[in-house]
């Protein structure tokens, strides 16, 4: 899919990865704040509403809400993100074994200067929800006053699919995953392995190390 197709008046796409068959994906997009704004006043928060479940069980099912401040139509404090907004995790090995979806639905909202409103969202402390990173941000049942509140737009679903459980699958992919880390084919990482394996998982480490032994 190409990442034009999945842009509107809202957002734009900047990067998308989600084709791995355990829980690693990303989705990163940049806001367009002129079309988000349906106020006169320019400034306020740019307000999100996010619902992940995951029934892998990997990672928690959370809802919550997340804001960006907006001054005239631009954003403030925010020049270190990477993107926007970002969808994201990975954890290949509380993969093991697993196979599910992890889903995403998200609306957003305008929260301008003049909104009764403003000050809660203003009030929110960064780092509350670890998954909105270092974004304002509060548990959807300490936000009693947005949950009748009306949506800007409701974006489209976001969906992770987890099939994680052939064995040459899962070993394809494990070699992939570490081929960057500087210290394989080393004791170390092979003992790092070791510790992290279930026991009934153990046979990776061993086709890992006989595979990448027989490469040199």
């Amino acid at each position: 899919m190409k990442i034009d197709s999945l842009n509107n008046r809202y957002y734009s796409v900047k990067c998308i990865d989600n084709n791995k068959p355990y829980l690693d994906y990303t989705l990163e997009i940049d806001w367009n704040i002129k079309n988000i704004i349906d106020t006169d006043c320019k400034d306020g928060y740019v307000v999100q509403k996010v619902e992940i479940v995951d029934n892998t069980y990997i990672s928690r099912n959370i809802i919550y809400y997340e804001a960006w401040k907006v001054e005239n139509e631009k954003y403030v404090n925010h020049s270190d993100l990477k993107a926007d907004d970002t969808f994201s995790n990975s954890n290949i090995l509380d993969s093991l074994g697993k196979k599910g979806t992890v889903e995403y639905s998200s609306e957003i909202y305008w929260i301008d200067k003049n909104n009764s409103l403003y000050e809660y969202i203003d009030n929110w402390k960064e780092g509350t929800v670890p998954e909105a990173g270092n974004l304002k941000s509060a548990l959807y049942e300490d936000c009693d006053y947005l949950h009748s509140y009306k949506f800007v737009y409701k974006r489209e679903e976001f969906i992770h699919q987890v099939n994680f459980t052939d064995r040459k699958v899962i070993l394809e992919n494990f070699k992939s995953h570490f081929k960057k880390r500087r210290d394989v084919k080393t004791e170390e990482f092979y003992s790092y392995l070791k510790e992290n394996l279930q026991d009934h998982y153990s046979w990776i480490e061993e086709e890992i190390q006989k595979d990448w032994e027989n490469t040199n």
